[in-house]
């Protein structure tokens, strides 16, 4: 049962990988100001919507208990951890890519907007 709820957060997380993956020739070619805001919403939805998902499928699943009720922390290490190790594997690599201070705050801000997502949509359920 835990894979059926989790299924979309896990493969949400394979989408974001593939995406820094990504060559950086791949993207397209934007003045820096532009690339800097347009870059960094990304970084924050993504990351806001993989901790959405990681809640959702946490609090659902009844096969690790403790996952269910610690759904919003747990979800927000993982999430954390998983856009911290992209970061610092995008340095050495992808092909074409860095690590940048400002994509890991953004990620980080992302994780705290899907909780506040989670509440918006689903009210405080604990």
């Amino acid at each position: 049962m835990f894979f059926r709820y989790n299924l979309s957060g896990m493969l949400w997380a394979v989408f974001i990988l593939i995406l820094y993956g990504l060559p950086g020739h791949d993207f397209p070619d934007l003045s820096f100001w532009e690339l800097l805001s347009f870059d960094k919403f990304i970084h924050a939805f993504m990351f806001a919507v993989l901790v959405l998902l990681l809640i959702v499928g946490f609090k659902k699943q009844y096969s690790f208990i403790g996952l269910r009720y610690d759904s919003i922390k747990i979800a927000v290490i993982v999430a954390f951890i998983y856009g911290s190790l992209l970061e610092f594997f995008q340095e050495i690599l992808f092909v074409e890519r860095y690590s940048d201070w400002l994509d890991f705050t953004a990620n980080s801000a992302g994780c705290l907007l899907g909780v506040a997502g989670f509440y918006l949509v689903y009210g405080k359920q604990e």
